[in-house]
C-alpha cells in the first residue's frame, strides 16, 4: 500500500455502550446494582466514542444505557418514599382531625357548664334549648329566630 493512504473500514459499535443499554433494561428489575454499573458503563463508552475519532460508533446506546440507569432508580426511589411518606402524612391529618375534636368537645364542655349555672341544671333533652325569641348575654339582646 502506499504511504499516506488509509483502509476505510465500518466503525465498530463500542460493546460497554451496548453493555450500558442491557443493563439500564434490567436496572427495572435490579435497580440499584445494575443501574450504579450501568450509569458507569454508558459514561466510559461515551467518553472512548468521543475519543475515537470515528472508529467507534454507540453514541445513542451510551446515552439509553445513561438515561435508563439514572431515570428508573429515581422513579423507584420516588416510589419508594411515597410508599414510606403516605402513611406519615394521612396520620398528621388524623392527628389534625383529633384536634379539631378535642377542640369542639372542650367548647361543648364550656357551654354545658355556662347552661348548668344559668339554668341550675343539665338540659333533659335537647328539645326547647334554641327557642325563638331574644337571648340576652352580657347585657346585649339579640334576636334568635328558628328557620323554617
Amino acid at each position: 500500500m502506499p504511504q499516506g493512504t488509509e483502509i476505510l473500514t465500518e466503525p465498530k459499535t463500542n460493546s460497554l455502550a451496548i453493555a450500558s443499554l442491557v443493563l439500564g433494561i434490567v436496572s427495572l428489575f435490579c435497580v440499584f446494582f445494575s443501574g450504579i454499573v450501568g450509569l458507569v458503563l454508558g459514561i466510559i463508552a461515551a467518553v472512548q466514542i468521543n475519543q475515537s475519532g470515528g472508529r467507534q460508533k454507540g453514541m445513542g446506546l451510551a446515552v439509553a444505557g445513561i438515561s435508563l440507569s439514572l431515570i428508573l432508580p429515581i422513579i423507584f426511589t420516588f416510589l419508594l418514599l411515597s410508599l414510606i411518606l403516605t402513611p406519615k402524612l394521612m396520620g398528621a391529618s388524623q392527628k389534625a382531625k383529633d384536634s379539631t375534636l378535642k377542640a369542639n368537645l372542650v367548647m361543648i364542655r364550656s357551654a354545658l357548664e355556662t347552661y348548668q349555672s344559668d339554668c341550675g341544671g343539665y338540659p333533659s333533652s335537647l328539645d326547647g334549648l334554641v327557642t325563638a325569641g331574644t337571648y340576652h348575654a352580657n347585657g346585649a339582646a339579640t334576636a334568635v329566630a328558628l328557620p323554617a
